[in-house]
């Protein structure tokens, strides 16, 4: 069995860092790279472990705000990096269409630069940002149509 899916994350994810520069451009600062809202849209596999079961793999496309803010506050920069996702998981169906899912998700975004802002005072030097994630995600599906088919009966 295949499909389609597509769906959309809220939330923040934050991480401090410290950015170090040349002795000359003034030492090192502090940073905190943040990952915002992301969507995505795919493709999914599967094979029906029980009539009400499937096991199911993903593969499909992402893109994911990231935001890098100065703690010293001179200011910020934001970029959208595009990514791609793989994934395993379950969905048990209930009835009427609507199920419950269970899935593993790895997704790895491109790497990005953060640098060069309008800003004078923010971040004169680039860097580059390789950011990826590993999520165990619970969710509530819907199918058109049912997941099983039905068996033929034979003529008496």
């Amino acid at each position: 069995m295949g499909g389609v899916f597509a769906d959309f994350t809220f939330g923040d994810h934050d991480g401090d860092g410290t950015i170090f520069y040349p002795v000359e451009l003034g030492g090192s600062e502090g940073v905190r790279l943040s990952r915002g809202n992301s969507w995505a849209i795919g493709g999914r596999v599967g094979y029906l472990v029980r009539p009400d079961t499937m096991a199911y793999f993903n593969a499909g496309y992402t893109r994911s705000e990231f935001e890098q803010m100065s703690l010293a506050g001179r200011g910020k920069l934001d970029k959208d990096l595009d990514g791609f996702l793989l994934g395993v998981g379950f969905v048990k169906q209930f009835g009427h269409g609507l199920g419950l899912s269970l899935e593993y998700r790895d997704t790895n975004f491109n790497e990005g630069r953060f640098g060069a802002s309008s800003n004078p005072d923010c971040c004169a030097e680039s860097f580059d940002v390789d950011a990826g994630s590993n999520a165990i995600r619970a969710g509530l599906t819907f199918h058109f149509g049912e997941l099983h088919t039905e068996r033929h009966v034979p003529m008496k």
